[in-house]
């Protein structure tokens, strides 16, 4: 009746109705009518119908003696199929109309109680198929969408759908549409509430994010000076973020893969982001990158030509189908007035067990496991199997037939230190065949005959976070973060705890003279068993301390900034940087030199260098730009030295045209890559010459057009 009721306008009709010519079918006054909400009574006792044909408005009775009236009651549907889509509550009859006009009767009326407004949208289908050989299909779903309010201080909003789409977007687009998304948000000035498919961010400080696409419940309230939030939710999709280095000339794919190295993974839709060079890209085919969410490939667009120093980070949410996920947490904040606050949290994430087939052999392994992961054969002997096994190799022979020999169904899972390459047979069956130690490449993928079950693992994350701000000028803000990391939650062993705390001190907007000065140091340090639950490091971390890998734990870093500005004309920064870790230690200056004056709008001057034992980088980058009205020419240059190692040069320039609906930029570079060797110079250095043109329009109609060239030259 609900389902009804919310696409149809039902109506209650109560019929007295006479046997018609001697016949055993009555005519009812009105057609379309709910089947299951008719009644039949003759002398107060039920009548059932032999039939009922809705769509005519007839009953068929099998008794053709019955004497004085027969009362049918049913719903029926006005206005023969709906011609709107949404529910009825917002129009309603009039009463005082209705009693002195009968002819209104089935005129609906606009009715707008209190001034709360609640409208909705959405779509329905029904399909039925018949396969000509023989048998039938129905499906179909609907989809609503509403928006409104249930009273002065209560908003409400959300997606309903009993669509279950088995598949993602495909993303190519910037925009990616709300398939199969189910959410209701019920909003108050002291509290908020969502149901269903949410997605969850905490910031904490000014380093760490956490960022994930979850299915449960989370709320956030406000009451006098305390302000909480919780969430309760689950998800199918595994966080990790990883970093690499671009290959020249490539622009895809480039393969996404899990913390093992798995590459069989489904990329959650909507869950990545994409860096290139410390920059977040936009996907989307018009932008900077597309993405293929099944087979976890990221393409690169023109826009951004990969060269073998480009920096290239990745972060999302991936299944492999192993276990699913519970996060859930909150935090009570107390804010005691606007120069104090202090706010304490509890976020876990652990996976679950509830929903997985783990039988009792599988965790009696997982409590014996010291390494966290045990080998489950897939070989299973079998009569009609395409393997035999000759010592401890598996051989494809699917025609091979013998009462001597035992064959078996093997199913072959990828394995990073796999002994088995897929194959395709001359009757184009996918098979796996052993390759020896000495004819394996690194390029191709290898598969093993058993499968690696990871041990089900949990997450526990707390922190207490304060700021104080004990005049205009000084504000302090530091954290405490305690992580408890369980490897294996059937195995006692012990978990690894670790902690972090960072301390930030600022002194701001500090007049001397005509200039503008702040100042600031900060004090962050992460022990050697912390496991951080979101991003904290610096994207550009590996590049700009010199490292051979992104670091996570058991690192210190200090910095003093200084920050210079000369109202409307310049603005400087500099920063001293120290970095240590169990096994090395860094210091850096970095001066960056922004121009404020219109004329020289978006120019800038960039220098950092590095030391360390054995160790030395400098990097300079700098652009000039004259801003005129319509055309824009430019000169930039880019250096890069890092010694004994390699360095690069890159020198390019051009102009912007700009207009109301048309722009243009064009220009050519020049870079030269040299790799060192002892401090000699080898052979596989590069000189690239890169032209390119950005064209972008704007047609009356509103429509916009992208045209983005680039290519090597030399």
């Amino acid at each position: 009746f609900f389902y009804n009721f919310l696409f149809c306008q039902i109506s209650t009709s109560t019929d007295t109705l006479y046997k018609l010519n001697g016949k055993s079918f009555y005519q009812l006054k009105n057609t379309l009518i709910i089947k299951s909400s008719l009644s039949v009574r003759h002398n107060n006792k039920l009548v059932y119908p032999t039939n009922i044909d809705s769509i005519n408005g007839l009953i068929y009775l099998s008794i053709d003696s019955l004497k004085g009236p027969v009362i049918a009651k049913y719903n029926f549907i006005n206005n023969q199929l709906p011609l709107k889509v949404g529910p009825q509550w917002e129009k309603i009859l009039l009463l005082k109309n209705y009693k002195t006009n009968q002819n209104i009767k089935n005129k609906l009326i606009e009715k707008n109680y209190d001034n709360y407004f609640f409208q909705s949208s959405g779509t329905f289908s029904r399909e039925l198929s018949f396969l000509p050989y023989g048998g039938s299909d129905f499906s179909g779903g609907f989809q609503m969408q509403f928006n409104g309010k249930l009273s002065s201080d209560i908003e409400v909003n959300g997606v309903l759908t009993d669509q279950d789409l088995p598949f993602q977007p495909e993303g190519i687009t910037r925009e990616l549409d709300e398939l199969d998304q189910v959410y209701i948000n019920v909003l108050h000035p002291n509290y908020s509430v969502s149901i269903g498919d949410i997605n969850f961010q905490e910031s904490i400080g000014n380093r760490i994010n956490i960022d994930r696409k979850l299915v449960g419940m989370k709320n956030n309230f406000k009451i006098n000076n305390w302000v909480g939030k919780s969430i309760y939710s689950s998800s199918e999709g595994t966080f990790v973020s990883i970093e690499m280095k671009g290959q020249d000339g490539m622009q895809g794919p480039y393969q996404l893969k899990g913390k093992n190295g798995n590459k069989n993974i489904i990329i959650l839709s909507g869950t990545e982001e994409v860096w290139l060079d410390g920059r977040k890209l936009i996907r989307g085919h018009n932008y900077d990158y597309i993405i293929d969410y099944s087979i976890a490939e990221v393409h690169f667009t023109a826009k951004n030509l990969i060269h073998s120093d480009s920096d290239i980070f990745f972060k999302y949410q991936y299944s492999d189908f192993q276990y699913q996920k519970n996060f859930n947490g909150g935090s009570l904040k107390k804010i005691f007035n606007e120069n104090y606050d202090i706010e304490i949290g509890f976020l876990r994430e652990s996976d679950d067990l509830a929903g997985d087939s783990l039988n009792n052999d599988v965790k009696d392994l997982f409590i014996n496991s010291e390494t966290n992961k045990i080998k489950i054969n897939t070989a299973i002997i079998d009569d009609d199997g395409d393997y035999i096994k000759n010592g401890n190799i598996y051989i494809y022979s699917p025609n091979t037939s013998s009462d001597n020999l035992t064959k078996y169904s093997i199913s072959f899972e990828f394995n990073n230190e796999g002994e088995y390459k897929k194959m395709i047979s001359d009757n184009e069956r996918i098979y796996y065949e052993y390759i020896s130690l000495d004819e394996r490449n690194q390029f191709t993928d290898y598969y093993s005959p058993f499968k690696k079950l990871n041990s089900p693992k949990s997450h526990n994350y707390g922190y207490i976070k304060n700021k104080f701000n004990p005049n205009k000028l000084i504000n302090i803000e530091s954290y405490i973060i305690g992580s408890s990391f369980d490897q294996n939650i059937f195995n006692l062993q012990k978990n690894n705890d670790g902690f972090s705390y960072n301390i930030i001190s600022t002194i701001d907007s500090l007049d001397v003279g005509f200039l503008n000065l702040s100042l600031s140091y900060t004090n962050w340090k992460r022990s050697n068993y912390y496991e951080e639950l979101g991003i904290e490091n610096d994207i550009m971390q590996r590049r700009f301390w010199n490292l051979d890998s992104i670091i996570k734990s058991g690192i210190h870093e200090q910095k003093f900034s200084t920050k210079i500005l000369v109202q409307d004309l310049i603005e400087t920064g500099i920063d001293f940087s120290f970095l240590e870790t169990n096994s090395l230690s860094r210091s850096k200056i970095n001066i960056e030199h922004f121009f404020l004056n219109p004329l020289y709008d978006k120019s800038y001057l960039k220098f950092f260098s590095i030391k360390g034992p054995k160790s030395q980088m400098i990097r300079s980058e700098n652009h000039l730009q004259l801003s005129l009205k319509t055309i824009n020419p430019f000169i930039r240059y880019i250096s890069e030295d890092i010694e004994y190692n390699k360095s690069f040069n890159n020198l390019g320039g051009g102009f912007n045209f700009q207009n109301t609906n048309k722009k243009i930029e064009t220009g050519v570079t020049y870079r030269k890559d040299e790799i060192l060797e002892d401090s000699v110079k080898i052979n596989n250095n590069s000189n690239d010459l890169i032209g390119f043109i950005n064209y972008q329009t704007i047609i009356r109609e509103g429509l916009h057009k992208s045209l983005v060239f680039k290519k090597r030259i030399k």
